[in-house]
C-alpha cells in the first residue's frame, strides 16, 4: 500500500454554530448531505457532529491536493455515521470518485474525533 495524500483538518465547533445561525438552511443544505443533517439533527447538540463533517470534507480536499479537486463540491462527500458501520466512511459523489480512479486510488481512510470545543479530521488516501 502507497500513501498518495494526506489531509488534516481542525475547526471550532463554535464557529459552525456561529454560521449556521447566521445562514441557516442555506448553509446547511449548501454543503451537507441529507443523511448527514438527519444524523446531526438526531442529536441532542449537532454542532460537533457538523462540524467533525465539515472538517473530514475539508481533509478529503486537502488529501486529493496532489491531483486536481476541481469540480468538487462538499456537498458530493459524506460522512456516513459510526454507528452504522464500525468505523466512519467517507461516502464520494460521481465527481470525486471518478478523480480517485483515474489517479488510481484504492483506498480512503478516515478518522474523526470532536472535544468541546474543537472537530478534527484527517484522510488518507492509499494506492
Amino acid at each position: 500500500m502507497f500513501i498518495h495524500g494526506t489531509g488534516v483538518d481542525l475547526i471550532e465547533i463554535d464557529r459552525i454554530a456561529q454560521v449556521v445561525k447566521r445562514f441557516g438552511d442555506r448553509f446547511l443544505k449548501r454543503f451537507f448531505s441529507s443523511r448527514e443533517l438527519a444524523y446531526a439533527n438526531g442529536k441532542a447538540n449537532p454542532y460537533p457532529h457538523l462540524a467533525a463533517r465539515f472538517a473530514a470534507k475539508e481533509a478529503f480536499i486537502k488529501a486529493l491536493s496532489p491531483i486536481s479537486s476541481d469540480g468538487v463540491s462538499l456537498k458530493d462527500i459524506e460522512l456516513a455515521a459510526a454507528e452504522d458501520l464500525k468505523k466512519p466512511e467517507l461516502v464520494l459523489g460521481e465527481i470525486p470518485q471518478e478523480i480517485l480512479n483515474a489517479a488510481g486510488i484504492t483506498g480512503v481512510h478516515v478518522s474523526v474525533s470532536h472535544s468541546r470545543r474543537y472537530a478534527v479530521a484527517t484522510v488518507i488516501l492509499t494506492k
